[in-house]
């Protein structure tokens, strides 16, 4: 059997790299090439290899967690969008009704007085741009460029909203509902571990981790207080479900809170995973009532008019907030250090 050589040039492909599962092909095919009696070089070979390569036209994007502020905490507009801040006063009365003797003309006199709040109101913006030679190489590859460049953009935003929302903004100095200096916060007590982590807490120790806000409110405001919204992170939420108690029955604390408080709602907030004190993990218990918390937000996400520049278009995203305020401090509070 005779044995000859051929060569062909690819240099273009000289810096294409193939993943582990490709370059097995490429080996496979200079094997069989190598029994049949034909020498490839390494840039022919890589040419067959990339024939067999299947390209998905979809493109699997990263996920994040879901941005759920939006969906658990009140969201309110009562601003202009041309505000630069937001103003609220928390009222309260005054004064006691007493016994009073006939034709008495000094009866105790009751009043209402109110403490003003100010917020500042901070904008936020993001841009994408892409380039007539984009679109052009975008069409050829099948791809979606331009949307899929407005929706990185849109959750960019999101995410900034749903962070704010929830721990505030550090440099805009606007609050987040977790970390508004008016809740009550309660640093979890150590259990039988020494420990106040639920990793090292016993099921009866986590369940009464996550009663302690609703016995709080209950003690601080004589019950007019109770939370309708709890919100941990994910895996705090699995701890509780995987805690079981030692009494045979088989429950573990998540299911030994909802039977006694069936009513309340439970959700995973991954911001909930540094809420605490010194980036620690931490649960919120908090009343979603839009009387007692909310989200102002002026101007929501506002994507502007695409702005043509020589080559390229540049699209302006911009959105407007005060970020969380809480007009009653008692209804929401924190347990942080679990």
């Amino acid at each position: 059997m005779t044995t000859f050589n051929r060569s062909v040039r690819m240099d273009h492909l000289n810096e294409v790299k193939l993943d582990a599962d490709m370059q097995h092909v490429v080996d496979s095919i200079n094997n069989g090439a190598l029994s049949a009696g034909v020498r490839l070089d390494a840039n022919t070979s890589m040419v067959f290899a990339l024939q067999l390569q299947h390209l998905r036209n979809q493109v699997m994007m990263r996920e994040y967690p879901a941005y759920k502020a939006k969906n658990l905490i009140p969201m309110q507009a009562e601003s202009p969008a041309g505000a630069e801040e937001f103003a609220y006063i928390i009222g309260d009365r005054t004064g006691v009704f007493k016994m009073i003797a006939n034709y008495a003309d000094d009866l105790p006199v009751t009043d209402v007085k109110g403490e003003k709040k100010v917020v500042d109101v901070k904008e936020f913006g993001g841009a994408f741009h892409y380039s007539i030679a984009d679109q052009e190489k975008a069409a050829m590859a099948g791809q979606q460029l331009v949307n899929r460049k407005a929706m990185a953009n849109r959750d960019a935003a999101e995410q900034k909203f749903d962070r704010i929302a929830w721990l505030g903004d550090t440099e805009s100095g606007l609050n987040g509902l977790a970390t508004h200096p008016n809740i009550t916060v309660v640093t979890a007590p150590n259990g039988a571990s020494a420990s106040p982590l639920w990793a090292n807490k016993t099921a009866q120790e986590i369940y009464d981790d996550m009663a302690s806000p609703f016995v709080q409110q209950a003690t601080d405001t004589n019950g007019v207080e109770m939370p309708t919204h709890l919100v941990m992170s994910a895996a705090r939420l699995e701890r509780a479900r995987n805690a079981f108690f030692g009494d045979n029955t088989g429950d573990n604390a998540l299911q030994r809170f909802k039977e006694a408080y069936p009513g309340v709602t439970i959700e995973t907030v991954e911001w909930m995973q540094t809420a605490g004190a010194g980036d620690t993990q931490a649960l919120l218990a908090y009343n979603r009532d839009p009387m007692k918390c909310a989200v102002e937000t002026p101007v929501p996400y506002t994507m502007l008019p695409p702005q043509q520049r020589n080559l390229a278009t540049i699209v302006n995203a911009r959105m407007r907030t005060a970020g969380a305020v809480v007009y009653r401090p008692l209804s929401v509070t924190k347990v942080q250090g679990i």
